[in-house]
């Protein structure tokens, strides 16, 4: 019966070696399982900061489309004339200008007395 007893107490001291053998081994991958993981999430991050960053350059750059549009807009002698004219008031050298009044001033801007007294009743 010695050697019966032997037996298992033989298998159960192999089974406890293999055991001790793989934690190492579990211990790595699971070191290696959480760096890789880390990494995916950094990853996942950098593409979503990524993103950012183009939607910004598209904003950029039509914006500058816009800019550069504009700035060939004062390169045309038509259009700066339709400017000065519009913003400014300027005339042409023989043209006289027109200026509309409003109802109750005179040519000067200023309000008639008459308009005024008739503000006051």
């Amino acid at each position: 019966m010695s050697k019966r007893t032997d037996r298992p107490a033989s298998k159960s001291a192999k089974r406890k070696k293999r055991l001790k053998s793989l934690v190492p081994v579990l211990l790595v991958l699971l070191i290696l399982g959480w760096a890789f993981g880390q990494k995916v999430m950094q990853l996942s991050a950098l593409k979503s900061e990524l993103a950012e960053y183009e939607l910004q350059k598209e904003a950029v750059l039509a914006q500058q489309d816009k800019l550069e549009k504009q700035i060939a807009l004062y390169d045309d002698p038509a259009y700066m004339e339709r400017l000065a004219r519009s913003d400014l008031g300027m005339i042409r050298e023989g043209e006289k200008l027109l200026v509309k009044s409003e109802e109750g001033q005179d040519e000067t801007g200023k309000k008639d007395v008459q308009s005024e007294s008739q503000d006051i009743h």
